[in-house]
């Protein structure tokens, strides 16, 4: 079968049906993670869905030290070579068992056995992208190896065998070609979830190639498109495109859209998140970006399209703690003329005419390349490089029409600001200081710009069978919650152990993970700790029926907790401990909700408080509150014993 046999309504179907999405190497960094993408891909991929994957780990990095000991005097290099070794057979070995294990073992041994003759100088590689290349294909395997294993369709594709590039700095892709090659190979599978290589391609002398930096993404979009694909997933170690940066601001929130335009200027000021490659070879017309976090599947997801953003609106904060400046003398117009040519676009750049200077502002992380064109130039005393400098930006649609706008400028005014610019599509407001960002600035700057829901921290002590009901209702409710508040699950703790992240516990297998993620913890020591946590309130809900976790209601309260009870034994306590609880309690100002700990959650409190404010004066109060005895009276009949009630009530 040719590529000319393809019909159209194939490639059509190829086109409406299948989807793209691609994991980073900290996605597979160990076997746990492997099996957590392998779950991902079944759960969340189509049947005839592709799979891009990067190196596992810090496998690249390895690889590179390898290739830079090999010159140097000593075992460096096979040190390094025998870690790599192990660490690739380890996952296998892990992993899977059976044929598949032995397939995949075996290919690795061969794949070290050449690495071995290229280390002793008995083979001869020229290509550093050819050594660098098997860390994409090792992830490639491994992943289909172990879909099989799990019983599904799945197979590996070496984007060598489609993917045909000019070498340059930035590899120039044959589209036809790759289409062509990538849609035979596809299109007669239908059903089979293919796992191709990121990051490598196929040079027109048959070398092999790499894309660069980000290269793997830049692959995803670029297979996406060459499918004419629908939409693209990448899966990250972030639920999306935040309102900032999340390692820098607290308070942050993810988006759940961005334009084109949007994410291409954020991509173009630095964000960690994206990269201006990967929307090259994106058709915006159709094509939709979805940025997934593959640790808390069911978080928030950032879609960036095309969408109507009629509204001017501030989306994103985002900052560069290190910028270079180079001032250029106009009266050199040679190189004037050869810096207008540069390809790479400057963050911002204005001219001082009175002074016959121009400046340019890069990225730190394009230092390198940029002295080493300078040097090609000889440039000399031209120019100049100026160090110490930084960037804070706010993206959106027509910022400059929002209210967002003048409260950066005015926020700004007590900074020492280089240079102020409202860049040429009206996206973005950037600012250049003389001045190192610290974290309390960029905080302040982002509490400024974005009013943002309050967040809400919540502690559940008890997995029973209440504690496991009331999480699975949670998870379902959860979207509809975070509309109005961010509520996150931080722990989640029975008498012994204790399972805590500040950034949320995923809900979906919350039971396997608190078995393999819990450790032992002291619920006093606890609470020294947990008013550190990054939220603006925190709330304890008590699910058990332990007299130890009631008689520690006041430290709770006392330590800026809510809290939220089914337990009964603090409302039923000794008059002298309830009287300290509802002393501490309104000292601190702090909520205690205990509705369900009467009546088997019948509203009665709300009721009787509702009355109460109404000005009614209660003076009895009758009824049977109890579901078990309820039942037990509705269904004692002539004849019936009470005790087989009773037993088959409980």
């Amino acid at each position: 079968m040719t590529t000319t046999q393809l019909t159209e309504e194939q490639k059509q179907a190829v086109a409406d049906s299948v989807q793209v999405h691609k994991f980073g190497g900290s996605s597979l960094a160990d076997a746990f993670c492997y099996r957590r993408v392998a779950r991902i891909v079944t759960e969340y991929a189509g049947a005839s869905d592709l799979v891009v994957v990067s190196a596992a780990g810090d496998t690249t990095n390895r690889i590179l030290a390898i290739i830079n000991a090999k010159p140097q005097p000593g075992d460096t290099a096979s040190i390094l070579l025998d870690q790599l070794e192990n660490f690739q057979q380890g996952l296998i070995t892990e992993l899977l068992s059976g044929d598949l294990q032995q397939q995949l073992l075996q290919q690795s041994q061969q794949d070290f056995t050449r690495w071995r003759r290229w280390l002793a100088g008995d083979e001869d590689i020229a290509h550093n992208a050819e050594l660098l290349s098997y860390g994409e294909l090792w992830s490639a395997r491994l992943l289909s190896a172990l879909l099989q294993k799990q019983g599904t369709r799945a197979d590996h594709i070496d984007a060598r065998d489609f993917l045909l590039a000019a070498d340059a700095p930035e590899p120039v892709i044959q589209v036809e070609h790759s289409r062509e090659k990538l849609l035979l190979r596809v299109a007669p599978h239908s059903g089979t979830r293919f796992i191709v290589t990121g990051f490598i391609a196929r040079g027109l002398n048959g070398e092999s190639l790499t894309l660069g930096r980000n290269g793997s993404d830049y692959s995803a979009t670029l297979v996406g498109s060459l499918l004419d694909a629908r939409q693209v997933t990448i899966w990250k170690d972030v639920a999306g495109v935040y309102s900032a940066d999340p390692r820098k601001v607290e308070r942050v929130v993810s988006l759940p859209t961005l334009d084109w335009t949007e994410a291409e200027e954020l991509a173009r000021l630095g964000s960690p998140v994206l990269h201006p490659r990967t929307f090259q070879p994106v058709d915006r017309q159709r094509m939709v970006i979805s940025v997934r976090s593959s640790l808390k599947v069911e978080n928030q997801q950032t879609r960036i399209g095309q969408f109507q953003n009629t509204q001017p609106r501030g989306k994103v904060f985002t900052s560069l703690s290190e910028v270079v400046l180079f001032k250029v003398e106009l009266q050199d117009k040679a190189l004037v003329k050869r810096l207008d040519e540069l390809e790479l676009e400057p963050l911002v750049s204005w001219t001082e005419p009175e002074n016959h200077q121009q400046y340019l502002v890069f990225h730190q992380n394009h230092l390198d390349y940029l002295t080493g064109w300078l040097d090609s130039l000889g440039a000399g005393d031209a120019i100049t490089q100026i160090r110490g400098y930084s960037m804070v930006a706010i993206v959106g649609n027509r910022i400059q029409e929002t209210d967002q706008f003048s409260t950066f400028k005015l926020q700004l005014s007590e900074q020492k600001v280089r240079r102020f610019a409202l860049t040429q599509n009206g996206d973005s407001a950037v600012a250049i200081l003389e001045q190192k960002l610290d974290n309390r600035l960029l905080n302040r700057l982002h509490s400024q710009l974005f009013n943002y829901r309050r967040s809400l921290g919540v502690l559940v002590i008890g997995r029973g069978n209440i504690g496991t009901a009331w999480l699975e209702l949670f998870r379902q409710q959860r979207d509809r919650i975070n509309q109005v508040m961010d509520v996150r699950v931080i722990g989640i703790a029975n008498s012994r152990r204790l399972w805590l992240d500040y950034n949320g516990v995923e809900l979906t297998q919350w039971a396997d993970d608190f078995d393999r993620l819990a450790r032992p913890y002291v619920l006093t020591e606890l609470l020294r700790e947990l008013p550190n946590a990054p939220y603006d309130e925190l709330v304890v809900i008590d699910l058990t029926d332990a007299k130890q976790v009631a008689q520690l209601y006041p430290s709770l309260f006392a330590n800026g907790l809510h809290i939220i009870s089914a337990n009964k034994r603090a409302g039923s306590a000794d008059e002298a401990l309830y009287r300290e609880i509802r002393t501490i309690q309104h000292e601190y100002e702090r909520e205690w909700l205990f509705n369900t700990t009467v009546g088997a959650g019948l509203p009665l409190n709300y009721a009787i408080n509702d009355l109460r404010n109404s000005g009614d004066e209660i003076r009895s109060i009758s009824g049977i509150f109890s579901g078990t005895m309820s039942w037990l009276f509705e269904n004692f009949t002539k004849g019936v014993a009470f005790s087989s009630l009773v037993q088959e009530a409980k």
